[in-house]
């Protein structure tokens, strides 16, 4: 299902974009082939939040063109990255927020702290595996140096906010290939 070939180090790569779940239906309205040499130049990610969210899509009919469409990108994708931590047992297996050993990485200094300042943003509604918020304050963590966020949502309050690394986009204006670039290219 993923890419398991190798590649280069993070520092080949001009920048790595984690895709956030919603900023996927503006590259299936695009139709931006992630996978395109033209976009060689930029390492494309997914987290484990973001990669739940997305699974829970293979349940709805009306978005299994999307569903499919994903599933088709990702692989060409390595496989999704989550942070390293222990097993909690007061969560079932199948929602723990972190990986064991070999499976998770660990997190940076600023990626630690960004979540302890932030975690206060995450609400007492669950809304799939997830609380709110608390999947964007996972993928906004890593918001740091080359590290950015593809999203259609970082202008509400809430941890996507509080980093600047964000690459804005919408499905309501699809892009071209080149357009995509561009805005790559402007943005990282």
């Amino acid at each position: 299902m993923y890419n398991t070939s190798p590649h280069p180090n993070d520092h080949d790569y001009r920048a790595v974009i984690i895709i956030d779940s919603n900023a996927w239906n503006f590259l299936f309205s695009s139709q931006i082939d992630l996978n395109s040499e033209y976009l060689s130049e930029f390492k494309f990610i997914v987290t484990l939040e973001i990669h739940r969210e997305m699974l829970e899509l293979s349940k709805k009919n009306e978005k299994e063109s999307l569903y499919s469409y994903y599933i088709h990108q990702i692989g060409f994708l390595e496989k999704p990255i989550a942070y390293f931590g222990f097993h909690d047992p007061d969560i079932p297996d199948d929602e723990q927020r972190v990986a064991g050993f070999g499976e998770g990485g660990f997190s940076s200094i600023h990626e630690s702290e960004f979540l302890e300042e932030n975690k206060k943003l995450i609400k007492n509604s669950k809304r799939g595996v997830y609380y709110g918020n608390e999947a964007d304050l996972f993928i906004a963590s890593r918001a740091n140096g080359k590290q950015f966020i593809l999203t259609e949502d970082n202008k509400k309050n809430g941890p996507l906010s509080k980093v600047s690394n964000i690459i804005n986009v919408s499905q309501s204006k699809p892009m071209t290939m080149n357009e995509f670039k561009a805005t790559l290219d402007d943005k990282t």
